[in-house]
């Protein structure tokens, strides 16, 4: 895997589920946190899908600990779903990756296979299906042709509508191709050390600091304090991606400061996050996506986190 250590919020998320535990648990782990915390997608997840517990009879346990409406969840705004409606490939067990190996003491997490993983997603096909297999193409990188064989043999005899299926796997082959043909052109926004100005973070630190507060940020709800162009304003982040090869976070401005009780105006601003000049997430949240946000939206060419 990617990462060789657990990124933050999910770090102080695990390590308070672990110490619950009353035992080893085991969970098979799929959805946007695998392919956030294993392959360095970018974009807000507020929760661990998980397909299997073993031992099964840990499953209550599991969920009265970590799931909706647990002390934990409501203390890290993240949480345990256990996923009942997805088709997952064949004999997946014979293939899960350990993730974060004895980092944990009762916990032990394994990620579906790429492959498995990306096949999870062919029945609900929602655009952030599509997202995170595209990002899977370019990054892992997908063998289209084992794709679709692996398909063919482990998952489209278990399909209540394999012919819909044949079509979305097609039109899945066609678009991480062109996701590929696409990440070949060289462009700035791509390179992972191209996400904030030099002159506005020093180190790698700095820049994962920012990267993970702000995704973090968006996927709970939380309004971020903001040090830019010489002063300081409250904001609601909307989205967070690359505009025009620069790294923008777009946000609903609402007071000038975190002291300031009454706003001085609502209005959507557009922030370059190289120019950023300090931040920090408050405690309080906002309702989430607005009705007219979708105006406010722009063409992005990497979307990174997107509020909901």
């Amino acid at each position: 895997m990617p990462r060789d250590r657990v990124p933050s919020p999910w770090v102080e998320f695990l390590d308070d589920i672990d110490r619950a535990l009353s035992g080893p648990v085991d969970l098979h782990c799929l959805g946007g946190f695998v392919v956030n915390v294993c392959y360095g997608q970018r974009r807000a997840t507020a929760d661990v899908d998980v397909v299997s517990v073993v031992p099964g009879r840990r499953l209550d346990e599991i969920l009265r600990i970590a799931g909706k409406g647990s002390t934990i969840t409501r203390k890290h705004r993240l949480y345990i779903d256990y996923v009942t409606v997805a088709t997952i490939p064949e004999s997946y067990e014979e293939r899960l990756r350990g993730v974060f190996d004895g980092r944990f003491r009762n916990l032990r997490l394994y990620a579906l296979d790429p492959y498995d993983l990306a096949l999870a997603k062919l029945e609900r096909n929602l655009d952030v299906d599509r997202d995170d297999v595209r990002f899977l193409g370019v990054t892992v990188p997908l063998d289209v042709t084992l794709l679709r064989q692996r398909y063919l043999r482990e998952l489209r005899p278990f399909l209540a509508s394999p012919t819909r299926e044949d079509l979305t796997l097609d039109l899945w082959a066609a678009m991480i191709q062109e996701a590929r043909q696409e990440a070949a052109l060289p462009a700035k926004s791509n390179l992972p050390d191209a996400r904030y100005s030099s002159e506005r973070a020093s180190t790698r630190e700095a820049e994962e600091s920012i990267d993970e507060q702000l995704r973090f940020a968006i996927a709970n709800k939380r309004l971020i304090q903001l040090g830019y162009a010489g002063r300081l304003r409250v904001v609601e982040p909307h989205d967070y991606g690359v505009h025009k090869r620069t790294t923008m976070l777009l946000a609903c401005q609402r007071r000038e400061s975190a002291e300031m009780q009454r706003p001085s105006g609502q209005s959507w601003r557009l922030f370059d996050v190289s120019k950023i000049e300090s931040y920090s997430v408050l405690d309080e949240t906002f309702q989430g996506s607005r009705g007219e946000a979708h105006r406010h939206h722009h063409t992005w060419n990497v979307l990174y986190a997107r509020v909901t």
